[in-house]
């Protein structure tokens, strides 16, 4: 097939010829069938199939989210059974280039990623790539179908369930057809969905990116609803099989964390009755009433409930997965509206097992890098009435993101002033974040974006992209927090009480990421992730800018990691949250606060009191105290000594519910982190 270079094949879709790099690629035939990528808000990008005269299936994708950008080519044969025999990837991702290959030959399967390398002798298993297009999954699902009991190996770890999820009748275009729905189980927490169509093609796959035939975006809506809703029936038969409900829980002779006053307590009982923390005291003076159950302190720690406070639950395994790792509470900064609204009622409903949810509505401008799942605006009298609507669908806050018109953000601030609402976000494109608190921000969200303020001006122009991430990878090991315009907007934030929700450990997945290597966040979880999921995450980080050296990137991460004990000596409240996956990153946030010089109990109670006091909910939460609601969570280890046993939850409850917590994780996927 004729070769061009890849703006011939962007060219199909004029909205991302800007995507055009010097790699060849095939170029697409007329008669290729396209698939289009899509958000609740707009196209992201294409992905165009055919065969070759080989019978090879062919597979260019093209896309760009939110400045991060997507461009492959991918050539697979199967067998007879449906099974791949060699599969050949080439191209870049945000993460740099995507090589990646299979062969299948002697009785040998073999194969080269950017995260692995290995063989195997099982040649009944299902090699699935770490950057697979739609056909991997087209031919999973239909070498699934064929099995007799739909359950397959996959290589290179792993194993497979296809389950029929639910069906739907589309219409669009003057075209009718019933789309039906296969659930993919056992490579993540949440099964992966892939609709196919009457002609036992692939039709569409995703959520809140939904990858569908060109001609049928219009049915999105329908297909996500109808996956969502079969989904949901299968998180409410898990929350009805999870915990018990006593009426009296008795932790007896335990060691404690007195988050208000920062630090640990040995020898204490804590007493629960009715969901409600009803008794504190010495392991002596606290008894446990009749029919109490009663759990031994012995050797463990209880903890107030964690609270991530940067989570977007996308998913509902997130809600579970929180749980299990002893999150309780969450502020979830932006997400699908509909969708987070629809969790929050099933988690309050009992349908759905899920921490405390405290939501802030996204809200962003128009163009290529808005965010994909928010609301545009591009008059103050949209932003305002966006503001009013999300106070009375019960939203705490607002959360801008970096393609609003930074002209805009003050008129938002004053409304959310004004209906005792928090403002936070990503600062615009081109603003700085000295002048986004003057606007009315109240906090400042990921630390890449406090950094902005330092920054040059190429990169605060470009920040609602990649260059909010390789700016300060590039320039970070230069900043001084102690004098100059860090040091000046530091001391505004002090001053201004504004807090910082720093989300670090980012810098470990998307900066400092080796090829084939577990980022720091995750390395206790190997070997007990879903296997797919582990080998993504081993995917790397994202490439560096040009001259840019791993050692230096360090040297950047290094710096950066100071601010975290410059904030806190200046008094700004720290809030610890992952934008991560059911809060397995959250130890490692705090990790990274001890690692820049905070205690322990200084790390975590930016993840307990802090995050409540900012909320509003220290009343309720945040604490054990009399009174409170029993958000608690006992872990096995002393965390004063080191915060990697946070990750040996045994005991969870959320109120009245009583969650023994490794059976849940199992239920979900995840296994037993390493113990130090």
């Amino acid at each position: 097939m004729q070769l061009a270079k890849m703006a011939i094949a962007l060219a199909m879709t004029a909205g991302f010829a800007a995507l055009a790099q010097a790699q060849e690629f095939s170029e697409p035939p007329a008669d290729a069938r396209v698939w289009v990528l899509r958000s609740t808000t707009s196209e992201h990008g294409r992905e165009w199939r055919w065969r070759d005269a080989d019978g090879a299936y062919r597979t260019r994708i093209a896309s760009s989210l939110r400045g991060m950008n997507t461009n492959t080519e991918q050539r697979l044969v199967l067998d007879a059974q449906g099974l791949p025999v060699e599969l050949q990837l080439e191209g870049m991702t945000p993460r740099g280039p995507a090589s990646e290959s299979l062969t299948r030959a002697n009785g040998r399967a073999s194969w080269r990623s950017v995260a692995d390398a290995g063989e195997s002798t099982n040649l009944g298993g299902y090699y699935l790539s770490l950057g697979g297009s739609l056909d991997a999954y087209a031919a999973l699902t239909r070498a699934l179908m064929a099995d007799d009991d739909h359950t397959l190996d996959i290589l290179p770890s792993g194993r497979a369930r296809l389950e029929r999820l639910a069906e739907r009748r589309v219409s669009a275009g003057g075209r009718s057809q019933t789309v039906t729905a296969w659930a993919i189980v056992g490579l993540s927490w949440t099964p992966r969905v892939v609709w196919f169509d009457e002609a036992n093609e692939i039709f569409a796959t995703g959520d809140w990116l939904t990858t569908v035939q060109e001609g049928w975006e219009s049915v999105v809506p329908e297909l996500n609803a109808t996956q969502n809703e079969a989904l949901a029936a299968r998180a409410a038969t898990l929350a009805a099989q999870t915990g018990t409900r006593p009426s009296a829980v008795l932790f007896q002779n335990v060691r404690i964390f007195d988050s208000e006053r920062g630090r640990f307590q040995n020898g204490r009982s804590v007493l629960v009755e009715d969901g409600r923390i009803s008794a504190v005291g010495s392991a002596r003076s606290v008894r446990a009433p009749a029919g109490a159950q009663v759990i031994s302190g012995a050797g463990r720690t209880l903890l107030p409930g964690l609270w991530d406070a940067h989570m977007h639950i996308s998913e509902d395994a997130y809600g579970p997965l929180l749980l299990a790792n002893g999150v309780t509470s969450v502020r979830d900064i932006g997400n699908d509206a509909a969708q987070l609204e629809e969790r929050r009622r099933r988690i309050e409903a009992g349908t759905l097992l899920g921490p405390n949810i405290y939501a802030s509505l996204l809200i962003d401008g128009p163009g290529p890098r808005a965010a994909q799942s928010a609301p545009l605006v591009t008059t103050p009298e949209e932003a305002v009435a966006l503001v009013r609507s999300a106070h009375e669908r019960g939203y705490i806050g607002i959360k801008l993101y970096g393609s609003l018109n930074p002209a805009l953000v003050a008129p938002i601030g004053a409304e959310t002033e004004r209906l005792g609402m928090r403002l936070s976000g990503h600062v615009p494109a081109g603003m700085r974040p000295s002048q986004a608190i003057a606007d009315g921000y109240d906090e400042l969200t990921h630390f890449y974006f406090t950094l902005m303020e330092g920054m040059p001006d190429h990169v605060v122009a470009e920040s609602n992209g990649s260059m909010r991430f390789l700016g300060p990878a590039e320039f970070g090991a230069g900043l001084d927090y102690r004098d100059g315009v860090l040091a000046d907007l530091l001391d505004t934030m002090a001053e201004r009480g504004i807090a910082s929700d720093p989300t670090f450990q980012i810098m470990d997945r998307m900066l400092l990421g080796v090829p084939g290597e577990l980022p720091a966040p995750y390395r206790d979880y190997e070997g007990a992730l879903p296997a797919q999921m582990e080998r993504g995450l081993r995917g790397g980080g994202f490439r560096l800018p040009e001259g840019v050296t791993r050692e230096h990137a360090e040297r950047s991460a290094t710096n950066m990691l100071r601010m975290i004990p410059e904030m806190h000596r200046r008094g700004i409240v720290i809030l610890a949250g992952t934008d991560g996956t059911g809060g397995i990153e959250l130890v490692g946030e705090l990790e990274a606060y001890v690692r820049a010089g905070l205690t322990p109990a200084q790390a975590l109670q930016t993840a307990t009191i802090a995050p409540a006091r900012v909320v509003g909910r220290e009343s309720e939460t945040g604490s054990i105290a009399v009174g409170k609601a029993a958000d608690l969570f006992l872990v096995e280890g002393d965390p004063s000594r080191d915060l990697a046993h946070l990750r040996q939850v045994e005991w969870v409850m959320k109120g009245d519910r009583l969650i023994e917590a490794q059976p849940l994780r199992e239920a979900l996927g995840l296994g037993r982190a390493r113990r130090h």
